[in-house]
């Protein structure tokens, strides 16, 4: 599962690193209007609810049970970009290997239908996805009692609602947990950059832009703005709300983008770093608890913090 395997999960991170498939389909939804003329926008404040700190429950170290392997059920998921995702389901345990797209939660539900009940474990390699879809899941995770095993990475939309909301969280030996950002990094980032959020927004745009996507548009952009401001406020809603049933801080999913760290990870991080990770007494500082790390020594590994580009940091 590491080496290689661990690269093809890996995430890169442009101007902003949060969202990365989301913002890609609004940007792609922004074209699409752009072509079929003008579509009513709503407009919303930007501003997000305070960051809530979460007390951390009294932390009991659970190594999740391993399951007895019996038919396996496959299903491929429908992707709009990236990586194959398939899911399976060995005896008690669900594996997921690949990106949260569209689709990817109903096809979850399809699997197990009417197992509900006997799945206990989630076992999971993935380089993140859509907010949306890991929402979902990690709803469905709390709510039946899932324990949750990364096998290789589980970074982005993975960390931030999959293994968050897991019962019992094995990491096993090699494997890494990374954040990278949330639906509500976006005034950390415009406040350390000194840009309001529509700067950045447009800055943003500009970014993707210089990919090649297309020639810049300043109709386009104003347009791309409008959108994402439109849909921000329901993004940070849904993700607050989904932080607080499961008691985590969402300042373990900004962490990087804090005064404190600003400057030293976003503006000058090295090329290959992606993301940040915690020690697991460090987790338990945000609320995420019930963390067993299956391997030799300390988690991280420094092998894998180099293999996943991922930072660790220390919290007090």
């Amino acid at each position: 599962m590491k080496g290689d395997k661990g690269r093809q999960w890996r995430v890169t991170v442009s101007f902003v690193p949060w969202r990365s498939l989301s913002v890609i389909s609004v940007f792609m939804l922004v074209s699409a209007v752009a072509c079929s003329g003008p579509v009513a926008t709503q407009t919303a404040d930007p501003t997000a609810p305070a960051l809530t700190q979460t007390a951390s429950p009294t932390s009991t170290q659970t190594a999740s049970p391993t399951p007895t392997p019996t038919e396996s059920i496959e299903t491929p998921v429908p992707l709009t970009e990236g990586d194959a995702v398939t899911l399976s389901v060995e005896g008690q345990t669900v594996v997921m290997n690949g990106s949260l797209e569209d689709g990817f939660y109903e096809s979850l539900l399809d699997l197990v239908n009417g197992r509900e009940d006997e799945i206990t474990t989630l076992r999971v390699s993935s380089g993140g996805g859509e907010t949306d879809e890991g929402i979902k899941l990690g709803h469905w995770i709390f709510e039946h009692g899932i324990d949750v095993v990364v096998d290789g990475l589980c970074f982005s939309s993975c960390a931030n609602y999959i293994f968050t909301a897991g019962r019992n969280k094995t990491i096993t030996a090699g494997s890494i947990v990374g954040w990278h950002g949330s639906e509500q990094q976006d005034e950390h980032l415009a406040r350390g950059l000194g840009l309001t959020v529509e700067e950045l927004l447009a800055k943003q745009y500009d970014e993707l832009v210089a990919e090649g996507v297309e020639p810049p548009s300043p109709e386009r952009r104003k347009k791309f703005v409008e959108v994402v401001l439109s849909r921000r406020p329901a993004g940070v809603r849904e993700e607050q709300a989904f932080l607080e049933k499961v008691g985590v801080s969402v300042d373990a999913l900004v962490y990087g983008f804090l005064p404190d760290q600003f400057q030293g990870y976003y503006v000058n991080r090295a090329a290959h770093i992606d993301g940040w990770t915690f020690s697991i007494e460090g987790m338990a500082r945000f609320g995420i608890d019930n963390v067993t790390y299956a391997g030799d020594g300390d988690y991280p590994s420094e092998l894998a913090r180099e293999d996943y580009g991922v930072v660790l940091f220390s919290v007090h």
